[in-house]
């Protein structure tokens, strides 16, 4: 029982770094969107800021600890010598899909259920079972779900968090993986469909973004079984034995270290929550346009709602120089202000004469709020001259 106990503490300690990093360096608390959502549901039911946050935190924490504690027994079921669990619990932890779950609480929630339902699966009782099963394919729906407001396409850069991904494996524990794998297709009467299945996974989690967490978990157990070969097998050379293992142990913290900058580094960044807040007591209570990963700070910072835009509504809006047009999607939906952050002018236009930039400082029909890098308008329909051009 100590040393399940022992990995969820390492695990909360571990996933909570990034957080404590942000905190000490003067950023927001929350990093990326999803754990706002989260934030936000707290304060549905009457929990104050900041302490709305910090609860999304920590349950997320609590959350990533138990399922580790549930999968220290439950990789056992699988027949698992304690060496191959332990490291098979460690590049768990240490991998970059587990580390999101703070960033992301639906993975947080999605590796407990994954860890309850393996458990009770290999259970000698039959309901038990029959309950193992019943939560795998809740959780096989939440991935469903999520995949429906995810890009698909194939792409291993993205799915490499060494190569750059926001969110992936770590490329040594794809290694470690390989490894284990040609160590289970030597027996393969028993674990020729396993292995099989693993790398499909894998494979196809390089186009669904959704499957990366149930394929680091795969990763980790056939990884934990490659690790252990490395230590156990026989080497001609000690030394080179030594080195192999120091180069897949460096490795794997090199990934961690690489996702925990990037948990970092995440916006929102402290200029514009600042901004953002303050806009709050400025804006019109009318929907406010924006690039769409402003949605939630914007809800979350300024208590407003925010403008949805088809994919033509948002051409017309951000590149057309056509204040008529600009002008009739604005009024169609509803919005009072636009909101422009400097990444928008890197990522919408590629310079200060495109689009809505260029109405924006030709036009009566807009006044300008703030004069911040974030910037903010106002939409004055009523003096609305549609010669403007």
């Amino acid at each position: 029982m100590r040393k399940p106990f022992f990995f969820s503490l390492i695990a909360a300690v571990i996933v909570i770094i990034p957080i404590i990093a942000r905190v000490l360096l003067g950023q927001p608390l929350l990093p990326g969107t999803d754990s706002y959502l989260v934030a936000s549901l707290f304060e549905i039911i009457g929990l104050s800021r900041p302490f709305s946050a910090w609860f999304a935190v920590i349950l997320s924490t609590i959350i990533l600890s138990i399922s580790i504690y549930i999968s220290h027994f439950a990789f056992k079921k699988l027949h698992l010598s304690k060496g191959q669990v332990d490291a098979t619990i460690v590049l768990l932890i240490l991998s970059p899909a587990f580390l999101a779950g703070i960033l992301i609480p639906l993975h947080a929630l999605e590796m407990l259920l994954i860890s309850i339902g393996v458990l009770l699966i290999y259970s000698k009782k039959n309901k038990r079972r029959y309950m193992g099963i019943s939560i795998l394919i809740i959780t096989a729906v939440l991935i469903i779900w999520e995949t429906a407001n995810q890009t698909l396409g194939f792409s291993i850069a993205r799915s490499i968090v060494d190569l750059g991904a926001a969110r992936g494996y770590g490329l040594f524990a794809i290694i470690a993986a390989a490894v284990g794998a040609s160590v289970m297709w030597k027996n393969k009467a028993r674990n020729y469909f396993i292995t099989l299945g693993i790398l499909a996974l894998v494979l196809l989690s390089f186009a669904v973004p959704a499957l990366i967490l149930p394929g680091s978990i795969a990763v980790a157990v056939v990884g934990g079984l490659g690790f252990a070969r490395l230590r156990t097998r026989k080497w001609n050379f000690q030394l080179v034995r030594m080195m192999s293992i120091i180069l897949f142990a460096c490795g794997i913290l090199f990934s961690t270290i690489t996702f925990m900058t990037f948990e970092i580094r995440s916006p929102p960044n402290l200029e514009l929550v600042t901004a953002l807040s303050e806009l709050r007591f400025q804006l019109p209570d009318g929907f406010v346009a924006s690039a769409p990963e402003n949605e939630i700070w914007i809800n979350y910072w300024s208590l407003r709602p925010f403008a949805d835009l088809s994919e033509s509504e948002f051409d017309a809006l951000w590149h057309s120089r056509n204040l008529a047009n600009t002008s009739e999607v604005i009024i169609f939906n509803g919005i009072e202000s636009i909101v422009i952050t400097p990444d928008m002018r890197s990522i919408i236009w590629t310079g200060d004469d495109e689009g809505l930039l260029f109405i924006l400082q030709n036009s009566r029909a807009f006044e300008q709020i703030t004069e911040s890098n974030v910037q903010a308008w106002r939409f004055k329909p009523i003096e609305l001259n549609l010669t403007d051009q």
